[in-house]
């Protein structure tokens, strides 16, 4: 293994979630209550099926773990670091032995839209062997956690937040996928490589302006085509694509936006989705898309780097 290709391999894998909500309740929604948003049933747990619960307890020293069936427990990690509303650091080794424990870090920044969060986890090299095949699952099942856990907590701020704080919403999302940047412009924003991947009869037109249908063929549950309408708003070849379409309530648009941008390991896609009303439909929908960006954002990586239709 060259020298670059160990640095990149070994890189930290980083994520970021912007919530608008307060750091402090953010860092509670993350930590405190770390067991009523954790995706155990999503394939994030040790037990599985047969998972009861998990729980962060506070303060440095504390555990991470899972409960199971017939009393079983499973630790996860420690807590090393407790700075609420900043900053949250702890051990990382779920299934493993304790000596092959990572470190995650997650930050919390204020700003003038509420919280960015940014999630690092470090220390690959500890795996040995396994750390690129543990690296690539972590590095799109970071985006699933925190995807589920940025609809739990703006679920939960909707009884603290009146309308004027609800305005501006967005889902957004990065991940970066170990391919080309051309790669991933081909297959996010043509009808060629949406079909690969995502859908099956998609058209769009590559220009400011262009039609753009998404469509699946024997996906409703009657088993017609499902479509969903859009027009394209800029079409900027390998840098921007961004496009309107309808929420999933169909009352209202939304504009969604992904850029391109190369790195040393493939290419950092960041996705933005804004436009969601502040009523509790548009709540609900502003929770689908969370849920359903990181689903698709997970599809997209299994194609693109192993050619796997999910």
């Amino acid at each position: 293994m060259s020298t670059g290709s160990a640095v990149s391999l070994f890189a930290p894998v980083t994520k970021t979630l912007h919530l608008k909500v307060s750091p402090s309740q953010a860092f509670g929604r993350f930590a405190e209550r770390f067991g009523e948003w954790w995706p155990r049933h999503a394939g994030h747990s040790v037990f599985g099926p047969t998972s009861t619960g998990c729980l962060m307890e506070a303060g440095v020293g504390g555990r991470i773990l899972e409960q199971g069936e017939g009393g079983a427990v499973a630790e996860w990690g420690r807590v090393t670091a407790w700075e609420p509303p900043r900053r949250l650091q702890f051990s990382w080794y779920p299934g493993r032995d304790a000596a092959t424990a990572q470190r995650v870090e997650v930050t919390f920044t204020a700003d003038a839209e509420g919280t960015l969060i940014e999630l690092a986890h470090h220390d690959w090299h500890l795996l040995g062997e396994q750390a690129e095949a543990v690296r690539d699952g972590y590095d799109s099942g970071w985006d699933t956690v925190l995807g589920t856990f940025g609809a739990h907590a703006t679920r939960a701020a909707r009884s603290t937040l009146d309308a004027r704080d609800l305005r501006g919403w967005v889902a957004a999302f990065r991940t970066t996928i170990d391919v080309p940047r051309d790669r991933l412009w081909h297959l996010l924003t043509t009808a060629d490589g949406l079909n690969q991947w995502f859908t099956d009869a998609t058209t769009l037109e590559p220009q400011a302006g262009g039609q753009l249908v998404f469509r699946w063929r024997n996906l409703a549950a009657d088993g017609s085509t499902l479509e969903h309408f859009g027009r394209v708003c800029r079409y900027e070849p390998v840098t921007c694509f961004e496009f309107d379409w309808q929420a999933d309530s169909g009352t209202y648009d939304l504009r969604c936006r992904i850029d391109f941008e190369e790195t040393g390991r493939g290419t950092l896609v960041s996705l933005t989705e804004s436009g969601f009303q502040e009523t509790p439909t548009g709540l609900q929908d502003l929770l689908n898309r969370q849920g359903g960006w990181a689903q698709v954002l997970t599809q997209l990586k299994a194609f693109a780097q192993h050619g796997i239709r999910l």
